[in-house]
Formats: C-alpha cells, sequence, structure tokens
C-alpha cells in the first residue's frame, strides 16, 4: 500500500468520526479510537483466518501444502483459478473433439465412403 493509498483510506476511516467543526482533541481522541478499531478488525479476521477452514476442491498433495502456507484468501483464489482452468481446458477439449468429429466425418463424405444423396441424379 503507498503511503498515497493508506493516507486517502485514513481519510475515509476519518469522515465518520469528525467534521469541520470538530476541536483538535476530539479529533485525536477520534483518531485513536479508529486505529484501535482497525487493529481489532485485523486481529478478529486472522482469528477467523486460523478457525475457519477452506475446503480443497482437489485431493492433490499440493494443494495440501498450499493450504499449510497460503492465507484463507489466497488459498480461496487460487483454488477458484484451479477450477476455471480446469473449466476452460474441458471446453477446450470438447470443442476439439467435436472438430475432429465433423473433420472426420467430412473427410468419409468427400471420399465417397458415405453416399452423397445429392450428387447420385435419378434417372
Amino acid at each position: 500500500m503507498t503511503t498515497t493509498q493508506r493516507g486517502k483510506s485514513m481519510n475515509n476511516l476519518m469522515k465518520g468520526y469528525i467534521d469541520v467543526t470538530t476541536s483538535l482533541s476530539t479529533f485525536l481522541k477520534a483518531f485513536k479510537s479508529a486505529l484501535n478499531q482497525r487493529k481489532e478488525n485485523l486481529k478478529f479476521l486472522k482469528y477467523c483466518e486460523s478457525v475457519i477452514s477452506v475446503q480443497l476442491v482437489t485431493k492433490s498433495l499440493v494443494k495440501k501444502q498450499a493450504m499449510q502456507l497460503l492465507t484463507q484468501y489466497a488459498l480461496k483464489k487460487t483454488q477458484t483459478q484451479l477450477l476455471e482452468t480446469k473449466t476452460f481446458y474441458n471446453s477446450f477439449n470438447e470443442l476439439v473433439q467435436k472438430e475432429l468429429t465433423v473433420n472426420t466425418f467430412e473427410q468419409a463424405f468427400s471420399s465417397n465412403k458415405i453416399m452423397n444423396p445429392i450428387s447420385v441424379k435419378q434417372k
């Protein structure tokens, strides 16, 4: 997070606590309260990550190691990407199989292994 982003984040946080007429002492109390609230939220998120486990979508050993090393958010994102990749691969595989079937049929059709009803002239 850059300094500018951090400053904007703190500005947005403080908008809920102060306005133009707030005194300096009130501002400092509100700022301290906001920082404490942020720390508590961060601790709660870390606690939730350690308690709540993510269901693994595959039974691979790599995924088990990733579960131990990655944060819950990163693991969920990795699993989502893995599923998207598998879905794409399966869709691509089906498309290739259909294309091969069509090409095989066209080759058989053009080599007259299958009789072409249009080319047969009625007498």
